[in-house]
This record gives C-alpha cells, sequence and structure tokens, in this order.
C-alpha cells in the first residue's frame, strides 16, 4: 500500500496553484512576475511569507513549521536551501551571479546576440523575462496562464473560490476576476503563436531543427521579413539588436510530430519570446500528466 505526505494541485496550463499535506491544504499567491510570495491555509491564514530581488535571490523568508519544506519560490522554480541554486528542469541557475551553471543544450537565436550567450539567464533581463525550465525565454506577460487556470476554477463552481482568489491573488483586493479577465486573452490567443500567422506570405524549407541559416537562407528569410513583416503580428522591423528576423520554425520544432517537414518564416523578437513561453508551458504540462 502506498502513502504519501504532499499531493500537488496543477491549472490546465501546468501552473501550481495549491498543495495538500497531512491532509491539510495550501494555496500558493503569485505576484505578476510569477513569483511565489505567500502561501495560505484553507481559512486564507498566511503561513508564508517570500521576497526576492531582481535576480531571485531571496531578500525574506517567514514561514511557519507546516510549510517550511516548500521548495517552490521565485518565477515558481524550485529552490535548495543548501546550494541556493534553483532547478528549473533542464538546468541549474545560480541567481548570486545570475547565470546557469551548465551551458544551454538548444541554440540560440541566430538573429538576435543576447540568446547566444548559453550560461545568461532570462536574456539578462529578469524583470521582464523568466525561463520556466532552462531552454525557453518568455516574456513575464504569460503568468496571465495563472490567473487563467484560477478563473476557470472559480467559474467551475465546485468549491476552488480559494484557489481562483490565490491564482488572481498579484490584482490586488477586490480586483481578483476582474484581473483574471484580462488575462483570459492571453491564455487563449496561444494558438496563433504555434502556426503560420495571418501575415504570413512566404516560407522557405528548413533544412532542420536548427535556428542557424546559411548566407543564403538569411538573405531570402531577411527579404521576406522586410517586405511582409513578422509572419504572426504583421510587425516590419524584428526588433532584434543585428536586424536579421529570426526563423521560425512551423510546425514548432519541440510540438512537431516526428518526420513532420517545417518551414520557416520571418518572426519578429517579441513574437517569438511569446511562442517560446506557450510551447514551454504546453511542453511542461505533457511533462506533469506523465
Amino acid at each position: 500500500m502506498y502513502t504519501f505526505t504532499k499531493a500537488y494541485t496543477y491549472g490546465d496550463s501546468g501552473q501550481l496553484l495549491a498543495f495538500t499535506q497531512n491532509g491539510k491544504k495550501y494555496f500558493y499567491h503569485y505576484n505578476a512576475h510569477g513569483d511565489v510570495i505567500a502561501i495560505s491555509d484553507s481559512t486564507g491564514k498566511t503561513v508564508a511569507k517570500y521576497q526576492y530581488d531582481a535576480w531571485g535571490n531571496p531578500t525574506k523568508t517567514e514561514a511557519s513549521d507546516e510549510v517550511k519544506d516548500n521548495r517552490y519560490r521565485y518565477a515558481g522554480y524550485q529552490y535548495d536551501e543548501e546550494t541556493g541554486l534553483y532547478y528549473l528542469m533542464a538546468r541549474y541557475y545560480e541567481p548570486r551571479n545570475g547565470v546557469f551553471l551548465s551551458l544551454d543544450p538548444d541554440p540560440g537565436s541566430d538573429g538576435d546576440s543576447l540568446d547566444q550567450n548559453g550560461y545568461a539567464y532570462g536574456n539578462n533581463n529578469p524583470v521582464m523575462n523568466v525561463d520556466p525550465d532552462g531552454h525557453w525565454v518568455w516574456l513575464v506577460v504569460n503568468a496571465g496562464f495563472a490567473a487563467y487556470d484560477g478563473y476557470k476554477a472559480y467559474k467551475s463552481g465546485k468549491g476552488w473560490k480559494s484557489v481562483a482568489w490565490a491564482a488572481a491573488s498579484n490584482f490586488g483586493p477586490g480586483k481578483v476576476l476582474k484581473g483574471a479577465k484580462k488575462v483570459l486573452g492571453v491564455a487563449k490567443g496561444a494558438k496563433k503563436y504555434l502556426k503560420p500567422g495571418k501575415y504570413a506570405k512566404r516560407s522557405i524549407p528548413a533544412r532542420s531543427t536548427s535556428s542557424r541559416l546559411n548566407k543564403k537562407e538569411r538573405r531570402v528569410l531577411n527579404k521576406i521579413g522586410n517586405k511582409y513583416g513578422c509572419h504572426t503580428c504583421g510587425r516590419r522591423h524584428p526588433g532584434t539588436k543585428s536586424g536579421n528576423w529570426i526563423a521560425d520554425h512551423q510546425p514548432v520544432s519541440k510540438l512537431r510530430k516526428k518526420g513532420q517537414r517545417q518551414r520557416l518564416y520571418p518572426h519578429c523578437q517579441t513574437c517569438s519570446r511569446k511562442q517560446g513561453g506557450y510551447t514551454s508551458s504546453i511542453l511542461r504540462k505533457r511533462h506533469q500528466r506523465r
């Protein structure tokens, strides 16, 4: 017979919402960055509070004995008290220096010098970016998944009001549902980033899943981007320092079926990062269901 001491509750997007320990339920509270800033029990009593600097270094921690072993902290990552490291599935992140301890297994975008640094965290902008699994940098706006999950839980009418409040607590007292509704479009809008967009006029065949292009491919992709803009949003400038358009593989490499052929479309930096965020969330959700 199997026994357990802790069980976690996740939303549809993979967002951690609550956990049950020794027969008691506790709820996670997040800020707009996706950091766990508090934990409350089923009565609404706050049993833990957390504060961090921009890079995730803990600046203040208050936790009662019942939740002292909670590992989920900054940006929802798992924190190791002994080493001071965060576990991001693919790699360990060291917040004191703002770097990963191992090289990114995925090559960076050829059109953006920032993510060519395989050790940098969040493209050196931890305020606006997070890196859910050590592979993908994505905009903090995608923390909207948490409120989206909470809102759906609340609307289900199955006693999850406290979960909805916990998920959307970053919007402040009296603004829970209003705040959750604001981000419904964020979570529901994922599909447009996972397929050729409405501005997709032309594309070129992809030789592999690598984002590195040869000179001819780079020239042709830039020509398409400069003429038609980002295939997702229509923006006329890629937003990269180099001025190169980011090569977007469609279907998305990490979501495609085995052997499925891909084509390359011009992507602006903003849409590329949003796509990375949605993709990461989908992969995390799949991983948690195994």
